[in-house]
Formats: structure tokens, C-alpha cells, sequence
């Protein structure tokens, strides 16, 4: 009898314990939870999202994933053609740890592979088995403070769709945050979405590839005000070795034209060589 009693109290012991081990856990998780974003960034920076996406009718996911797919594993951003036989160019934090990756042309799903990652410019370099309508990479002029951009990609498709969104904006400065000099701080608005937007000219040629904006709970806490439209791209010049490493780049002559006679021209011209790309993690 003295031994059953034992073991009961025992038992109730490692049920207290287990319980309270429990609750600790749920306890650091949640706390953790408060510092990490939408994207599962610490601290929160990039502005790519988790959405429940409206996919294309002949999307469907992997078969491995397909019973247990869950709208959180699933990804969205920007991508450029930078070559014609299929290299393009996006955020690494857009691929990031993902099992699936497909770019949408058209209405056509297209399965992609990872060439290089770099994840300190947070650069990734992707290949897709098409024929595809580059870019040009402005190799001459230097960006400029005061210069006029543009941003071509696919934000917030689930609220706003899977059709490409263009804004247009100003270079404000030729450094990011703290003096960073490898990127562009610029006024065209960004939203989730538009990572691994290409950063155009006025001549419709690549200056650099959007990649954060400035968190507005971070400045708010520090400075007691909100930030106004302050938003990143990483210099193009910073991916250029990169492209040379993988045989992805080929040097053009700067021929097009001087100038765009507007907006729309300039967008009419590139929007076949930016794609929506679909990450599955």
C-alpha cells in the first residue's frame, strides 16, 4: 500500500512539473513572438509577407506538401530577367528556406532553381529553363541623389491582386541606414510584396534592387515619431560580382533610349522581364 502511495505522489510530481514546464515554454515563446515580424525577422526589417494568396487556377503546390500546406508556408515577391536564357534576381529572404520555388510569366507557372545565395546583401540569383527578356544593368551613370525612379512588382496580392503595381519616386540619398553605402534610400512607396523589385531609371535601366523599409514601430519607439516614406534598395553595383561568378552576366552597350517621353512607355518596356515568384517553404 505504501509502495502504490508513492508512486501516486510521484506521478502527480512529474505532472506538476511537466505542466509548469509547459507553461514556461509558452510563456518565452510569446515573449520571443513580440520581437519577430510578419516575415520571421529579428528584429523586424524586411518587407516581404506570409500571405493567403490568390494563386493562379493552375498553381498547385508540391505533392509532398499538398494534404499539409498552410497558408503561413507560403511566400511571395518580385523577381527580374537580367539575361536572356533565364537568370533573374530577387531577395534572398523572399527564397529563403524554401522547398518550391515557381515564377509566374503570363498566366504559365514556372519552376525555378536557387544558383547563389547571398545572404549579406540579401541577394539571390535564380534560374528559371526559358528564353527571357533582360533587363539592362545601368553601368555608367551613377545613381544620384534627386534622380527620378521607379518600382515595378507585385505587393500585397492578396488584397491588391497579382497584376504588377508601379510607383515612382526620387532617390533621397545614395546611403541606408546609419551611413550603409551599399544602398539607395528612396520615396517610391513599397509595400509587402515588392521585395526584389528592380530600382529603374528615367532610361528604364536597373540602378538597384528593392529590399527594406524603415520600420515605423522601431522609429516611433526611439524618436517619438513616425517615419515618413523612408525606404531601401541595395545599389546594383553590389551585385555585379555575383553575376560575373555564375556566367549570368553579360556586358550590353547602354543603347536604349535617352529618356522615356513618359511614364508609361517606360513601363510598357520592362514589365515582360518582372515576374511574380512563389516561394513554398
Amino acid at each position: 500500500e505504501k509502495a502504490k502511495q508513492a508512486a501516486k505522489t510521484k506521478a502527480d510530481a512529474d505532472a506538476v512539473k511537466a505542466e509548469q514546464a509547459a507553461k514556461a515554454k509558452a510563456d518565452a515563446d510569446a515573449e520571443k513572438n513580440k520581437l519577430i515580424d510578419n516575415d520571421g525577422q529579428n528584429p523586424p526589417k524586411k518587407i516581404t509577407r506570409r500571405w493567403n494568396i490568390q494563386r493562379p487556377k493552375n498553381f498547385k503546390p508540391t505533392k509532398a506538401k499538398q494534404k499539409k500546406e498552410v497558408i503561413n508556408r507560403t511566400s511571395t515577391g518580385t523577381g527580374f530577367f537580367i539575361s536572356e536564357n533565364g537568370y533573374f534576381l530577387t531577395n534572398e529572404h523572399v527564397v529563403r528556406e524554401s522547398t518550391n520555388i515557381s515564377v509566374l510569366i503570363g498566366s504559365e507557372m514556372i519552376s525555378a532553381k536557387i544558383i547563389e545565395l547571398d545572404n549579406k546583401n540579401d541577394i539571390a540569383l535564380l534560374k528559371i529553363d526559358k528564353s527571357t527578356k533582360p533587363l539592362v544593368i545601368e553601368m555608367i551613370n551613377k545613381p544620384a541623389i534627386g534622380a527620378e525612379i521607379a518600382v515595378l512588382g507585385f505587393p500585397n496580392i492578396d488584397i491588391q491582386g497579382n497584376n504588377q503595381k508601379a510607383t515612382f519616386g526620387y532617390i533621397n540619398s545614395t546611403s541606408g541606414i546609419k551611413g550603409d553605402k551599399r544602398y539607395l534610400q528612396i520615396s517610391s512607396p513599397i509595400q509587402p510584396g515588392n521585395s526584389g523589385s528592380p530600382l529603374l531609371n528615367s532610361k528604364g535601366r536597373v540602378v538597384g534592387v528593392v529590399t527594406s523599409t524603415l520600420n515605423q514601430e522601431v522609429v516611433l519607439k526611439a524618436t517619438g515619431s513616425l517615419a515618413q516614406n523612408v525606404n531601401y534598395a541595395l545599389n546594383i553595383k553590389h551585385v555585379i560580382e555575383l553575376l560575373k561568378r555564375n556566367n549570368a552576366f553579360k556586358m550590353r552597350s547602354n543603347e536604349t533610349k535617352d529618356i522615356f517621353q513618359n511614364k508609361e512607355n517606360l513601363i510598357n518596356s520592362v514589365r515582360d522581364s518582372v515576374v511574380l515568384i512563389i516561394a513554398q517553404r
